[in-house]
């Protein structure tokens, strides 16, 4: 026969042994429910992704000026009628040094000239594109 501790003690490995199948059969049945829902980004069509975003356009000023080397995109109508009034060698010096990313050295050689002459002209350049905005600033 058994003793009062024995039984108590069967019945609580029977209650935690119960209770540890039910804890699993739940996390199977959730990793089941989850796995129904759930789509990972690379198994996905490419319609049912583009309905995940949406982009918004706006209006938006954008002009492109033509360099020797490269079309500049303009976003801002200010800069842009700036750079136009300038002298085409002054608004090529700009746009190849800030939209090309070209050194002193590197635009002298694209436009026949030293590196001397390309830092002069882009000193007055930015001189004359600072007063033109500014101008047309308080016009406005």
């Amino acid at each position: 026969m058994l003793s009062k501790e024995e039984i108590v003690i069967i019945k609580f490995d029977a209650c935690v042994t119960k209770g540890l199948e039910n804890e699993l059969k739940y996390r199977k049945r959730s990793r089941t429910n989850l796995a129904k829902r759930v789509v990972n980004f690379s198994e996905m069509s490419k319609a049912d992704e583009e309905k995940l975003y949406l982009e918004d356009e706006y209006e938006v000023f954008r002009e492109t000026i033509t360099t020797s080397l490269f079309d500049a995109t303009i976003h801002d109508e200010l800069l842009h009628k700036a750079l136009l009034s300038l002298k085409k060698k002054n608004r090529e010096i700009i746009l190849l040094k800030y939209w090309g990313e070209l050194t002193d050295f590197e635009i002298g050689q694209a436009m026949s000239m030293s590196r001397q002459m390309v830092q002069y002209h882009r000193n007055c350049a930015l001189k004359l594109l600072k007063k033109m905005i500014e101008g047309m600033k308080r016009d406005d």
